[in-house]
């Protein structure tokens, strides 16, 4: 009886942090800015995870590399090292082969970290995991942590569905962004037009006068 109990206290627990991740959403019409939704995510990662130290990158493609864009915890030095990290070494290069998270409970003798600065701060383990959205790799999260820790199945579970959510999401505001940078130059273009034909007509009746 006790063993049921704990169990359904565990999985009203489960149940209450599922809740809370897909309570991050917005209004397709009127998506906020990447900057502002990855410190709503944070937020509701640190009350989801309990982890304080979070840091949350973007991916992108085009200097293939992950910047930061929202996080917690880090040290100025720490800033320094990692701000942007490389696509193609390290924990970020494991998640875009496999598309899986990455974990350590040994930082300071682990070959892929890419940066003393961790070490030096006194942090020992390291969740590195993708968000994405299908098969498409949009971004990163770190959790790190002091103590040398044991990730467990539920959270390994909890952390995947953490970063397709987020990954969603953030395609979402990407595509937003595109469209609304597509209509922009297309009313530029348009208006061009009108100029230029405007201009074509006085000039036009110009030479008639």
């Amino acid at each position: 009886s006790k063993v049921l109990d704990q169990k359904d206290k565990e999985l009203a627990i489960e149940h209450h942090k599922i809740d809370h991740l897909f309570s991050l959403q917005f209004n397709t019409d009127n998506p906020p800015s990447l900057e502002k939704f990855f410190q709503e995510s944070l937020r509701i990662i640190q009350d989801i995870t309990g982890f304080s130290n979070i840091t949350l990158r973007l991916c992108d493609p085009g200097t293939q590399s992950f910047r930061i864009m929202a996080q917690r915890g880090m040290t100025p030095e720490m800033l320094k090292d990692l701000s942007v990290l490389p696509a193609s070494a390290g924990f970020h290069a494991e998640i875009i082969q496999t598309h899986k998270p990455v974990f350590t409970s040994d930082l300071p003798h682990d070959p892929r970290l890419s940066s003393s600065a961790p070490i030096s701060a006194g942090y020992r383990s390291l969740a590195c995991i993708p968000l994405l959205n299908q098969d498409i790799l949009v971004g990163s999260m770190q959790l790190v942590t002091k103590e040398e820790y044991i990730w467990s199945e539920n959270e390994r579970r909890l952390f995947g569905l953490i970063g397709r959510r987020i990954g969603l999401l953030i395609q979402q505001i990407q595509l937003s962004e595109r469209l609304r940078d597509l209509a922009i130059l297309e009313e530029r273009s348009r208006i061009s037009q009108e100029i230029h034909d405007g201009l074509a007509q006085l000039v036009g009746a110009l030479r008639i006068w």
